[in-house]
This record gives C-alpha cells, structure tokens and sequence, in this order.
C-alpha cells in the first residue's frame, strides 16, 4: 500500500503568506512609479542637455566667424597700411573692425545668456537653483 501525505494550510498561515506577497506587491508598485518618475525626469535632462549643447555649438561657431572676419579685416588693414592706403580705405577697415567687434559682442551676450538660463543642481533640495525639483532625484 502506498503512503499518502496530507498538508493542511491553516487559514492564519495563508492570511500570513498573502499578507506578505501583497505587501511585496505594494513596495513593487511604489518602486516602479518611482522608477517610472526617475525615468521621465531622465528624459528631460538629456532634452536639456541636447539643447544646451546646440546651443553653445552655435555659439562657438559665432565666435568663430567673428574671430575669421577678425582675421580678414586685420590682412586688409595690414595691406592697406603696406600700400599707403587713403582715408576712405582706412574708414572701411575701420567700420569692418567695429562691425566684428559687434559680432563678438553679440556673441558674448549669447553665452552669457546660455551661461545664466542653465539651471544649477541644488544639492539641499535635490532641485535647481530656480526652484525646479524635476533635476534631483530624491527618492
């Protein structure tokens, strides 16, 4: 004759048992909207970094062409002096040099403008020093 076992589950253990999983399956929930939180505040910092990076890309490229024109107008300059330019020329190259130095100065302001719009992390409050919280990651 084969032996039979016979587990009884009293109902207390059960109600343990469940009380446990859904406990683990309250803490899962909570973990996943947080991560979901995380992530989306992820996404937006890489937007913002993207954004930062075209635009000092762009500004880079400004000072560049400022400093090329600044370039071309000092060989003019340098040729004109060379050839005894006549004041009429001489005023060219003046309104060249203050037209890049228009351009260098438009550039500059740009910077500084990207410089104070980017937001600085916050350490105490996990934001920015705006007042933006979506930069921190407090759990």
């Amino acid at each position: 004759m084969a032996d039979t076992f016979i587990t009884i589950h009293t109902g207390c253990q059960q109600q343990g048992e469940d009380g446990v999983l859904q406990s683990i399956n309250t803490k899962l929930e909570l973990i996943m909207t947080k991560y979901e939180e995380l992530q989306q505040q992820f996404d937006a910092l890489r937007a913002d970094v993207v954004n930062l990076r075209t635009a000092v890309d762009t500004e880079q490229q400004q000072v560049a062409d400022a400093i090329n024109k600044l370039n071309e107008t000092e060989a003019q300059l340098r040729e004109q002096i060379a050839n005894g330019a006549s004041g009429d020329q001489l005023q060219v190259i003046l309104d060249g040099v203050t037209a890049v130095r228009t351009d260098l100065q438009a550039a500059k302001d740009d910077i500084s403008s990207t410089i104070a719009d980017t937001p600085v992390p916050n350490p105490t409050t996990g934001g920015d020093t705006t007042g933006n919280t979506n930069t921190g990651t407090n759990l």
